[in-house]
Parts: structure tokens; C-alpha cells; sequence
């Protein structure tokens, strides 16, 4: 299509960064629903999504698209309803300066008098076999805010690192309690369960009624993260209860009514997340309004 376009693409062009940017959006009016979700994810080998249908029964089935590795539908619609997702784009991934005796074997933690004190830094051997080479032994280390290690970019200090990933019990996603959902109380149950990075999520049902919801896990925070802070000073306080994330109920009506999601602010907390620009979101206010 470049050649029959007679466009060139330069070197300079080519080097610019591709910024990605999910959206998604419902309209309903008229006796017509819509739901689009559009997640614009770069092309991976094995690819990010990939299109499924599970069928059991006429009238019991769920299609759209999942990730590999994760059973059930991702994304979709079973017959009674479908769902979509965009990212919130909250901080869950922190780097934490600590300070570590001089022997490299404790570090330093406030105790919950306030007073200074230390612990022992966790240090487990792990083996990494390579196909056609020697296996490697490496050491690892460990807080109880996260692995410990030295970042080439700070030099010799080192930074725990606090990320959802590597708390336990985190990253699951329900997803065949949300294939079964059949309406907006189920579909929140099934989401309450979903632990991983928030989420804009919008479904909608057969007969119109629009929801959104914030899923995920939100991080409480004594100080912003999204630059490196002293670990004490740094570490996490908590998670947010599933109860406090956002929702909206939009029940069906005769005049249209919509709702869409791109990336963009959706609430203002302190020391939560970043967030992408309003333009795209806009121009998808100005189309659905129309």
C-alpha cells in the first residue's frame, strides 16, 4: 500500500516511537447497542490476543478474544452481555533506595514504634539451565518489599522493587466467572475477583443498560511513585478494597446515551497513576454524541 501510495518512509520517520492507545466505547438508543473495544497493543511473537469461541449449548457460549496462556475469554460477549477493557495506567511498579549495613546482609526498617531497626536480606541460590551451555548459579536477594539488586544507572546503591507482579496472591483474572456472567451484579462479583493492574472496563447488556467499572488493584501510597524514593519512605501502606473502585450504571433509555474510555484521567487521586491526553477520548465524545 506505500508503493501504490508512492509515500516513502524515512530512516527518521521510522525511529520515531509508535505510541499505542487502547479505547472503548457503548452506545445504545433506538432499539441498537453497541460495544467496540479497540486495544492497541504492539504485534508480539506469540501475538498478545488471539480470537476464540467456546460453545457449549445453543444458547451458552462466550466468544471474542484471550491471551495465551490464560484460559477462557479475555475479552467479549456471551449471549446475554459483552465487556471491554482499556488500561488506567495506576503505578504499581516502584523502586525503592534501601540501606544496607555494611556487610551486605540486613537492611534497614522502621518497626511500628518508629524506631530504626533491621532484617535480614532473604538469599536463595537459583539455577538457570541453558540449552547447549553450562548451567548458571545466581544468588538472589530479597526484601519484604520486593527483589534487591543494584541498577547500573545508580551506581552502587541498591533498590528493592515493588511491583503487583510480586506480591502474593496477585495477577489472576477470572475469566470464566466472567464468561458466565449474565448480568451487572454478577459481572461485579467476577470482576471484584480480578487482580491485576487497574482496568476502565464498560459492558453492556442486550437491552441497553451501559456499566463502567475501575477494576484491579490500586496501590495506597505514602508519597508518589513514579520516581525513586528512600524504601521506608517509599513502601507501600496498603491496597485499595475492591468496594472503593468506581462504577457507573447507566440503565437503557429511549434517547441514545453512550460512554467511552481511552486512556484518559478517569479520577483524581493523590499519588496513583499516569494518564494518556483527552484528545482521543474527545473525538470519540464528539462522534458517539452525534
Amino acid at each position: 500500500s506505500l508503493k501504490q501510495a508512492s509515500v516513502e518512509i524515512t530512516d527518521a520517520q521510522i525511529a520515531q516511537p509508535y505510541v499505542v492507545g487502547s479505547n472503548n466505547w457503548a452506545w445504545a438508543g433506538q432499539g441498537k447497542a453497541f460495544l467496540a473495544n479497540d486495544p492497541h497493543l504492539g504485534l508480539t511473537v506469540p501475538n498478545v490476543w488471539y480470537a476464540m469461541r467456546l460453545y457449549y449449548t445453543e444458547d451458552d457460549w462466550v466468544v471474542g478474544a484471550s491471551i495465551p496462556g490464560i484460559p477462557g475469554i479475555v475479552l467479549g460477549m456471551n449471549e446475554k452481555m459483552a465487556w471491554s477493557f482499556t488500561n488506567r495506567h495506576e503505578d504499581v511498579d516502584d523502586l525503592l533506595e534501601e540501606t544496607l549495613n555494611e556487610d551486605l546482609t540486613q537492611y534497614q526498617v522502621i518497626d511500628d514504634q518508629g524506631g530504626v531497626t533491621w532484617k535480614d536480606i532473604q538469599k536463595t541460590s537459583e539455577t538457570i539451565n541453558i540449552r547447549g551451555e553450562a548451567s548458571q548459579t545466581v544468588e538472589v536477594w530479597q526484601t519484604h518489599r520486593g527483589p534487591l539488586m543494584q541498577r547500573r544507572a545508580h551506581g552502587d546503591t541498591y533498590f528493592s522493587r515493588a511491583w503487583i507482579a510480586f506480591k502474593p496472591g496477585m495477577l489472576s483474572i477470572p475469566t470464566f466467572s466472567i464468561n458466565d456472567a449474565t448480568d451487572w451484579a454478577s459481572f461485579n462479583l467476577a470482576i471484584d475477583a480480578m487482580k491485576v493492574p487497574s482496568q476502565n472496563i464498560i459492558m453492556m447488556d442486550r437491552m441497553g443498560n451501559i456499566g463502567y467499572r475501575s477494576s484491579g488493584i490500586g496501590i495506597q501510597r505514602a508519597v508518589i511513585g513514579n520516581r525513586i524514593q528512600p524504601a521506608n519512605k517509599g513502601e507501600w501502606l496498603g491496597f485499595d478494597d475492591m468496594s472503593e473502585r468506581l462504577r457507573l450504571w447507566l440503565p437503557a433509555a429511549e434517547k441514545p446515551q453512550w460512554l467511552a474510555t481511552a486512556n484518559q484521567r478517569i479520577e483524581v487521586k493523590p499519588f496513583a497513576h499516569g494518564y494518556a491526553g483527552d484528545e482521543r477520548v474527545q473525538r470519540l465524545r464528539s462522534v458517539l454524541a452525534g
